[in-house]
């Protein structure tokens, strides 16, 4: 594979596509590489994070705090850090493995997550992290690249030691989603009410067939299979599933994809390899993330592309959005409280300064489960005890603008 030759563009197969509901001002951070350096633009601004051969492969902005896990270079190999707002927090060098790389992060509440792998000579070994600390039961796991937290559940995607696609639910094997006499793989996974979709790839005949599998059965078979396809992010929206990736054309070189509910955009004209790594929704947008030849560190969105920098070992691997820091949503943020949080059913809502006119809240994947509309109020109490245990985005309108919490329903 030629994206495979260098570290970064393998880091580049893998990213964490991860929910969110986003007010009209948003925040685009993307993770990747600028000359061999970890970096993470903001908005188009990079900030370096390592002078050392480095990369960010996920990220993930919570309460305002920047998390982003990849691999640095250190010691004659490559290792696993979780930098938090530009600054190490953990280190996974083990001072056994020949290399351990971090392909995922995730946050829940206090506990930060990071998925990866080990390598020892010929042995790998698929990893999970809480706060620095390796969890059990993943004995099966070879690579573990993609971490989806569902309420108090932790689930991981990733291939196992006899190389299928698999899914892990709280440590325990929950599916092997291929059974094939090649290498399948798992790069994504989302759960929505309960469904588990994961984004991957088999191999079948020395090609790559790009899936995505609802719970352990197929949803969709992309591309016409006639040529050679990975798949890398998954998001769902509004019930729309996107998947980002590429394909091969006829002459064997690499295009950037985006598939939307099975349907398939080329991102570029197949003039020179490039590859789509990471998708995330906004609203009506769509954002993009990919390299062009290990060279390029690219982002879409709505297909309108931008170079976020080029040189050598130049890439852009995932990307996350937010709500504005600025401006009059955090304004209004500031002037409410949502309270308690986490919560077991009710959901207090108080303000002093700002009339209240509606309260709607939403799901990871963008739906909006509750609308209540009011009297112009202050205070108020709303009732969540009916939706299932997870995290949800209770978006609030006042006379002078929008705000958006995020609470954490037990």
């Amino acid at each position: 594979m030629k994206q495979k030759k260098t570290f970064l563009a393998l880091l580049a197969l893998f990213s964490l596509s991860m929910s969110s509901v986003i007010a009209q001002t948003a925040n685009v951070y993307v993770g990747g590489a600028a000359n061999g350096k970890a970096t993470v633009w903001k908005n188009g601004t990079p900030a370096y994070l390592s002078t050392r051969e480095s990369c960010i492969s996920s990220l993930v902005v919570d309460n305002g705090d920047v998390y982003a896990a990849g691999i640095e270079y250190e010691s004659g190999g490559y290792f696993a850090k979780l930098w938090v707002n530009g600054v190490i927090q953990h280190s996974f060098n083990n001072g056994v493995a020949d290399d351990v790389f971090a392909f995922s992060v995730a946050v829940s509440g206090s506990n930060v997550y990071v998925a990866g792998m080990e390598l020892l000579g010929f042995s790998v070994k698929g990893k999970l992290w809480k706060n620095g600390i390796a969890e059990t039961g993943y004995s099966e796991a070879a690579a573990l690249y993609s971490i989806f937290i569902s309420g108090n559940d932790v689930y991981v995607a990733g291939v196992t030691t006899t190389a299928t696609a698999a899914v892990w639910k709280n440590g325990t094997l929950l599916y092997n989603l291929a059974s094939n006499d090649g290498y399948g793989c798992a790069t994504s996974v989302v759960v929505v009410d309960d469904d588990v979709y994961t984004a991957g790839y088999e191999q079948k005949s020395g090609k790559y067939v790009s899936k995505v599998w609802k719970n352990n059965k197929t949803l969709y078979t992309l591309g016409t299979g006639s040529f050679e396809k990975e798949i890398i992010g998954l998001y769902i929206f509004n019930g729309d599933i996107y998947v980002s990736g590429f394909e091969e054309n006829e002459k064997g070189t690499a295009i950037a994809k985006l598939w939307k509910n099975g349907i398939g955009t080329n991102l570029t004209n197949g003039t020179t390899d490039s590859y789509a790594s990471s998708v995330f929704v906004s609203g009506s947008d769509v954002y993009v993330t990919g390299t062009e030849d290990s060279n390029k560190a690219l982002l879409w969105k709505n297909d309108v592309l931008t170079t976020l920098a080029s040189g050598i070992n130049c890439v852009a691997i995932c990307v996350f959005v937010t709500e504005g820091e600025t401006g009059m949503s955090e304004i209004i943020a500031k002037k409410i409280s949502v309270y308690p949080n986490p919560t077991s059913g009710e959901l207090r809502i108080d303000s002093e300064e700002l009339r209240i006119e509606k309260v709607e809240i939403f799901d990871m994947s963008g739906r909006n489960l509750l609308l209540s509309t009011f009297p112009i109020f202050q205070h108020t109490t709303i009732d969540i005890s009916q939706l299932s245990a997870g995290t949800y985005f209770v978006k609030i309108t006042t006379e002078s603008g929008e705000a958006i919490k995020k609470v954490i329903k037990e």
